[in-house]
């Protein structure tokens, strides 16, 4: 049973919509489970749903069923996609006319709304660098730029002034990312001729560096008992802490959304469900949302976390 056989494809109405079977290790071996997905629609954002199956990886003969299942989801959440983005929302009116950092903010702050909306940390990220775009302009004498003036030139110069700051190339990526997907919308909306993006080579501008490709690195194993030697030694209070964060791979704002009912210690489980991020300057916990939906997840804990947490707990 190959994925490549299975492979669906919807359009309905004004977006794309697809499926395609997946395969997913679980308690119970590998499974295969159905991803729908949905393309960008016109407020910039993405769906996708994982509906999880009882049929096994390798089984055979059960292509039907599986077409026949995905067919009934993707209806299912077409229908729901659809009732969401047609239902009444009170979106800030965007005037095309604007100047172009004017129309970047409204537009990110419209990513806010909705039951799919942008997180807080990721729109704070996304106008922290609208802010920095706009004192660049300034620096160069058009901060009065208009959006439907903003020529391909303007973003090239701009991120070759990035690269001259010494920014990585992922850096400047993530300030791509909050422009582009503004000026799409406002060429799909007739608001501007053409995407000024689309004259822009940003593939070979941001061509990285062999020494950016390998500089991700992780510690060796003398290295972590140096370092938990150290947390040892200082009587650090965070030092059952960090080894949590080791044993499970953990993000800082996962590790610090954890609660004791998280954990079901009788069949030695702990679900990462939660994360705690400084938002505004406040610390702010949301015990049901993970940054990004493939970050919920049910571990099975090995005997040293399980001794540790019980240690923890008494």
């Amino acid at each position: 049973m190959g994925n490549s056989e299975l492979l669906i494809s919807v359009k309905g109405g004004k977006f794309a919509i697809s499926g395609r079977t997946m395969f997913k290790n679980t308690s119970d071996g590998e499974k295969v489970y159905l991803r729908i997905n949905r393309a960008v629609d016109s407020s910039g954002r993405r769906n996708s749903k994982d509906i999880p199956t009882d049929i096994s990886a390798n089984s055979r003969g059960r292509v039907k069923e599986l077409r026949a299942l995905l067919n009934l989801n993707i209806g299912r959440l077409d229908a729901e996609w659809e009732k969401e983005i047609s239902a009444p929302r009170h979106f800030k009116k965007i005037d095309c006319s604007s100047t172009l950092i004017q129309y970047l903010n409204d537009f990110t702050d419209n990513l806010m709304l909705g039951e799919n909306g942008i997180a807080p940390t990721t729109h704070l990220g996304y106008k922290g660098n609208i802010d920095r775009f706009e004192k660049y302009l300034e620096m160069q004498g058009l901060n009065g730029l208009l959006l439907t003036n903003t020529q391909p030139q303007h973003l090239s110069d701009f991120i070759n002034w990035l690269k001259s700051q010494g920014l990585t190339v992922r850096t400047i990526k993530r300030y791509m990312n909050s422009i582009r997907p503004a000026l799409r919308q406002a060429e799909n909306f007739e608001q501007i001729e053409k995407n000024p993006f689309a004259k822009v080579d940003t593939k070979k501008m941001l061509r990285r560096a062999s020494a950016e490709e390998n500089s991700g690195e992780c510690f060796t194993k003398v290295e972590m008992d140096e370092f938990f030697k150290v947390a040892h030694d200082e009587q650090s209070p965070l030092e059952r802490i960090f080894k949590v964060t080791f044993l499970l791979g953990l993000r800082r704002s996962e590790v610090l959304g954890l609660r004791w009912d998280h954990i079901d210690f009788d069949n030695k489980t702990i679900i990462i469900c939660g994360n705690v991020q400084k938002i505004g300057g406040e610390l702010k916990i949301d015990l049901n949302r993970n940054k990004t939906v493939k970050s919920k997840s049910t571990f099975s804990m090995s005997n040293d976390l399980f001794d540790l947490l019980q240690f923890i707990n008494h």
